[in-house]
């Protein structure tokens, strides 16, 4: 994997690398780095040269401003969701985006545009084609939070104070825990509720894609009984925990023990945390109901407030846009 920044100093608004913010609660005694680098989750590597840290007597593993660097990891078993993001400056990186995913499939695994059908080499969305298993669609959320966002008018996003939508009259930014600011989202997308409030202010339509459309976040599509793997990764950049809930599905705690108990939530999602989502039953579950299911945070007050929510769509019936999978016989 050949890792390359694109970064130009002379573009940093701020050029001593400390943003205010989110605030970082410590700053080490060296200046945050311009350097950036990889680290994935559970794969193996050499940790002298491919881990993407910069440790003890190691070679330094980062590349600066124009530089690129070819790391080398092993792939042995399918592992499935890992994590990936920089450990070049772990204080002050993450909240400007620098994380991802990478997902370890079976050998064999063919990845396709759910929408044409065409092989692909990444996406969010994809088909799963093994010659030796049933198709599958894949659907990778990455929960984030901690991310400084600004505005259409570049203007700084003061969350969460600012997405509160009848917030306390005596509360303001100062009064929040650091490890609370920033904004939150999936896939580097965010629906603040806050926004459609002031354009439709009645709290019951605020999910209403009728009334505001779809979300900014993923919409993932799928026809009832298809099988379905949700990836969920969680390389959050502040300290809070998060839980995800997929409304009107249930999967199993433990995918490699059927017999472990189903749930229809993921709690402790804190940084680095990682799951693969079998769904029981497919889309819709064991009754194979159509329609929109939302997957989002527990946490109404702040998080769902915050952008952190979207939709898994399911159709009982052919849609034009999205070709059915070779073992979905719906019509």
């Amino acid at each position: 994997v050949t890792l390359t920044s694109l970064l130009n100093f002379e573009l940093f608004p701020f050029k001593d690398g400390i943003y205010p913010y989110p605030i970082v609660k410590e700053q080490a005694f060296y200046p945050p780095s311009l350097r950036i680098s990889l680290h994935p989750q559970l794969i193996d590597y050499d940790v002298k040269n491919s881990a993407g840290e910069t440790v003890g007597f190691n070679g330094d593993q980062t590349v600066g401003p124009g530089e690129s660097r070819t790391y080398r990891w092993w792939v042995d078993s399918q592992v499935g969701a890992c994590g990936m993001w920089d450990m070049a400056d772990i204080r002050n990186h993450k909240s400007h985006g620098a994380f991802g995913a990478f997902i370890a499939e079976p050998r064999g695994t063919e990845y396709l545009d759910p929408y044409t059908l065409k092989p692909v080499r990444s996406g969010a969305n994809v088909i799963l084609r093994n010659p030796f298993l049933p198709d599958v669609r894949e659907f990778v959320t990455i929960l984030h939070d901690g991310v400084r966002l600004l505005d259409k008018d570049n203007q700084l996003i003061i969350d969460p104070i600012a997405g509160i939508l009848t917030p306390p009259p005596d509360v303001g930014a100062d009064e929040v825990d650091t490890y609370d600011q920033g904004s939150r989202g999936f896939n580097y997308r965010s629906e603040r509720l806050i926004n459609r409030f002031h354009q439709h202010p009645v709290l019951h339509d605020l999910f209403s894609s009728h009334i505001f459309d779809d979300p900014a976040t993923p919409v993932f599509e799928t026809y009832v009984g298809d099988p379905v793997t949700i990836r969920l990764i969680t390389p959050s950049e502040r300290r809070r925990s998060h839980t995800f809930n997929l409304h009107g599905h249930r999967w199993n705690f433990d995918n490699k023990n059927i017999n472990s108990r189903s749930e229809s939530f993921v709690g402790f999602n804190v940084a680095g945390a990682n799951r693969d989502l079998e769904l029981i039953g497919g889309a819709g579950s064991y009754g194979g109901f159509a329609g929109d299911y939302m997957y989002r945070s527990g946490n109404i007050l702040w998080d769902i407030e915050q952008g952190m929510w979207g939709i898994l769509r399911v159709y009982n019936e052919i849609k034009k846009h999205l070709p059915p999978l070779e073992n979905n016989d719906i019509t």
